[in-house]
């Protein structure tokens, strides 16, 4: 570990710094490649995310020096032509050069080098496929032209010491997503547990986080009977705490 100048010790904590502080996913994963150019020599890169739709889809891409067209092409083809899906979607976090995947003679002849490294002059590879508990959330990729040199352990050891870290803060994104996309909305909640209209429309003021008084004011009725149709609500619902309704419930502004 001593061969990291002080330097580079710097750049990357403010690497992890970034990581953990910039909540908005496509400026943290932009600001990622730029830092990772200060201590890795590369001449373009690329970071997809995992679609929320399918643990087997990429999606949500950035890119460092890439013409768009390359990722729109790479989005359209990759299950067809990238050899290493199964390194990429395996549910483990590997670090992998393309060049330790095939020898030389062999991988200069795939459709996969035609189509996405001749055109760009591209030779070289270094991908960082993350996962974590066996889900795929996402890959970062770096490449490097003709005539350079292949990258490095040093390069390789950069990777490793984010791994832990970018694991940790995409797994929370992709939990926190899929939360929100499996809750109910208020009509889905209606046909489920066969509200009446009456239930539907207290949930509804119960989302809005309207006190007791605010709802029995608004539909004119006493607090007892406001309780009992909480009660009811709850029973239907199968839950006992008004918290547990925002746990189950999408919310107007959801």
């Amino acid at each position: 570990m001593s061969h990291f100048t002080i330097n580079e010790w710097l750049i990357l904590n403010g690497i992890i710094y970034n990581i953990y502080t910039t909540s908005d996913f496509t400026e943290m994963r932009q600001k990622l490649l730029q830092q990772l150019k200060l201590v890795i020599d590369f001449d373009s890169a690329n970071f997809y995310l995992a679609s929320k739709d399918s643990p087997h889809q990429l999606d949500s891409p950035v890119w460092m020096n890439l013409e768009p067209e390359f990722t729109e092409k790479y989005l359209k083809n990759y299950n067809k032509v990238d050899y290493a899906t199964g390194i990429m979607f395996s549910g483990n976090s590997l670090i992998y050069r393309e060049s330790d995947i095939l020898p030389e003679q062999d991988r200069i002849r795939t459709d996969y080098y035609r189509m996405f490294y001749e055109p760009y002059q591209f030779h070289y590879s270094l991908h960082f496929a993350i996962s974590k508990n066996n889900m795929f959330l996402g890959i970062l990729s770096l490449f490097r032209k003709k005539g350079e040199p292949d990258f490095d352990v040093n390069d390789i050891m950069i990777f490793d010491l984010l791994q832990q870290h970018l694991e940790y803060q995409m797994y929370s994104r992709f939990a926190s997503i899929t939360e929100v996309h499996n809750k109910l909305t208020l009509n889905e909640a209606v046909h489920k547990y066969q509200l009446t209209r009456r239930e539907e429309t207290i949930l509804n003021y119960l989302l809005q986080s309207m006190g007791n008084q605010v709802i029995c004011e608004k539909l004119c009725i006493a607090n007892n009977t406001l309780k009992k149709h909480i009660l009811n609500i709850y029973k239907k619902l199968g839950i006992n705490q008004r918290v547990q309704i925002f746990q189950l419930l999408k919310t107007n502004n959801a």
